[in-house]
């Protein structure tokens, strides 16, 4: 862009300024900012993945007469591109620490095998109890 004499390159409020392109000094690229409504709808959509690939699972025991026609497989791979999609975003998207990601991974670990360990305690203890 030009000023008014055309003399002299300056910026624009609409051209990205080199702070607004990256640390490319420091090998890094440009931070993304993900939508807040594809964010929403990835979310929305692993979680039915997930939904599905539950229901493939408990599927033979509730009901094994009945034929299986839920898609499990398709949706484990769903579930699982979605996931690194979401994951590669949010580490590119946030200031690089092994310490914070560690803490990040080990928080949604957690916030899923708690609630399985309790479930499964508890289909055991009732498994047993009326078998």
């Amino acid at each position: 862009m030009f000023d008014e004499g055309g003399s002299s390159c300056v910026y624009s409020k609409a051209a990205p300024r080199p702070a607004d392109i990256g640390d490319l000094d420091r090998g890094r690229p440009a931070r993304s900012n993900m939508p807040v409504f594809l964010s929403v709808y990835f979310d929305l959509v692993r979680f039915g993945a997930a939904i599905l690939v539950v229901l493939y699972h408990v599927w033979p025991m509730v009901a094994p007469d009945l034929p299986l026609t839920w898609p499990g497989h398709q949706a484990v791979i769903i579930f699982f591109v979605l996931s690194g999609y979401v994951i590669a975003h949010i580490t590119e998207s946030r200031e690089p620490s092994v310490g914070a990601y560690a803490l990040d991974r080990l928080s949604r670990l957690w916030s899923v095998v708690i609630p399985s360990l309790l479930i499964g305690a508890w289909r055991r203890h009732w498994w047993a109890t009326f078998k």
